[in-house]
């Protein structure tokens, strides 16, 4: 009875002290799984016939109990977010999200969570799903919020981190400087001309192509956006248009890369774990590719001062890890948007018709401003963004466990807690648009919101 009670005792003061200090890492969870028991065993060695047997029983007992005391605790009305519905297993773990996220799909899920349990759903034991609209304003525009544990989770091993995986305010805002500058509008004039190639080349492929029966063009838009995305982070595509297909596999890559950061990103916490695990093969191709193309890139001379910035020069894991975030950002986000504005024109013969003679109509000149003052065309961007979020899951963020907790629509938010707003669910909330706009309705879309 003794060795039990001290196992038990143990599990429950190990539970208490690492959710107060929230500690991270491979050796901290190491130590709060294994390193206890361990020491447990030998100093309960006395009570067994061997080492072994007091090993055996000591971490089977001090698992259970450690498991028992999480379980009790999340789904006890003392946790700070007992009082926001979810599904049981959800509150318990968050393995579930890990196993969503493995679907690919799991924004549909989430929107049927919404339709049962209402605007705030606790998706996680400190996880909050949100599509209450006022929330937006707050969990993103405020200092109190902070990037979610998701981003920290894509960062490389001696990498300094993307932009995206960035959550301290100073260091995100000294990186920005870097990424301002290839992003200010004369750098982006001086990209019209690769554009303008680039779309040729498009539009080429297609004409050849078509002749000899249907094609995919979901498939041609994809290349079109890495090749032109090529240009604007290495300094030169990857000619797939000019191919034809994807030779390299190149898209195909990216998207395992993607998915397997929104795998690590459902469970921040195994990160260390799963950068011990042997890279993936596709992964090893990326970030062999991504090396290749930087260092191409730095051997080519440039008309743009790009050690000018007045930050720190980056090295070079960051240098691959940036470049790679401009690629897959650029290219898959812009690839996914024109494929849904595709599919929604061809889908509605007369929108098709009504933005062509907007655009037939229209007085071209070299730069974007005509483009950027047609009213349907920019009302069809709009509406499809607003009907297939590129980012359907939106944004997470934490609350800083400094913080006093924060109130939205009556919602008391305690501190250390993760938000997440949904796009897709805000953007398709009957309550957040006119009724002519739900997908129900025979003229909805293709309206400037």
């Amino acid at each position: 009875m003794f060795p039990t009670a001290v196992i038990v005792l143990s599990a429950i003061i190990a539970h208490v002290v690492f959710n107060r200090l929230e500690p991270r890492g491979a050796a901290v969870i190491g130590i709060l799984i294994l390193g206890i028991p361990a020491t447990l065993s030998i100093a309960l060695r006395a009570s067994f016939t061997s080492l072994l047997s007091s090993a055996a029983f000591t971490l089977s007992n001090y698992l259970l109990s450690l498991i028992s005391s999480l379980c009790i605790y999340r789904l006890s009305p003392f946790h700070p977010l007992a009082r926001f519905p979810g599904p049981v297993l959800f509150k318990l773990s968050r393995i579930p999200a890990w196993i969503l996220a493995r679907s690919g799909v799991q924004h549909h899920y989430y929107l049927a969570l919404h339709q049962r349990f209402g605007p705030y759903v606790r998706t996680g034991p400190n996880h909050l799903h949100v599509s209450d609209a006022s929330a937006i304003p707050v969990v993103l525009g405020s200092r109190a919020f902070t990037k979610g544990g998701r981003y920290s989770a894509i960062k490389r091993p001696g990498s300094q981190g993307s932009l995206l995986s960035m959550s301290d305010p100073h260091e995100h805002s000294q990186r920005r400087r870097i990424w301002d500058r290839a992003l200010n509008a004369t750098a982006l004039k001086d990209y019209q001309d690769s554009l303008a190639n680039r779309v040729a080349q498009l539009v080429t492929g297609l004409e050849q192509r078509v002749q000899d029966g249907p094609l995919d063009l979901s498939e041609w838009i994809s290349m079109f956006s890495f090749d032109f995305m090529g240009d604007l982070a290495y300094g030169s595509g990857f000619n797939l248009l000019e191919q034809g297909e994807d030779v390299q596999d190149l898209i195909r890559i990216v998207s395992a890369g993607v998915r397997q950061q929104e795998l690590a990103g459902a469970i921040p916490w195994i990160k260390p774990f799963y950068d011990m695990l042997p890279t993936s093969s596709n992964d090893l191709r990326f970030v062999q590719f991504a090396k290749e193309m930087v260092l191409k890139r730095k051997a080519q001379e440039t008309p743009m001062d790009e050690d000018g910035s007045g930050t720190p020069p980056l090295v070079f894991p960051t240098l691959v890890q940036e470049s790679s975030l401009a690629l897959v950002a650029g290219s898959d986000t812009s690839g996914t948007c024109l494929a849904n504005i595709f599919y929604y024109l061809l889908s509605n013969v007369a929108a098709y018709r009504t933005l062509q003679s907007e655009i037939d109509k229209a007085e071209m000149d070299s730069t974007n401003a005509t483009l950027a003052g047609l009213p349907y065309l920019n009302a069809v961007i709009n509406e499809t963004l607003r009907l297939q979020s590129v980012v359907p899951n939106g944004v997470q963020r934490v609350l800083s466990s400094k913080s006093e907790g924060v109130i939205i629509s009556g919602n008391y938010i305690p501190p250390s807690t993760t938000v997440q707003v949904s796009t897709y669910i805000v953007h398709r909330d009957p309550g957040n648009f006119s009724r002519i706009r739900t997908l129900s309705c025979p003229n909805a879309g293709w309206r400037i919101p």
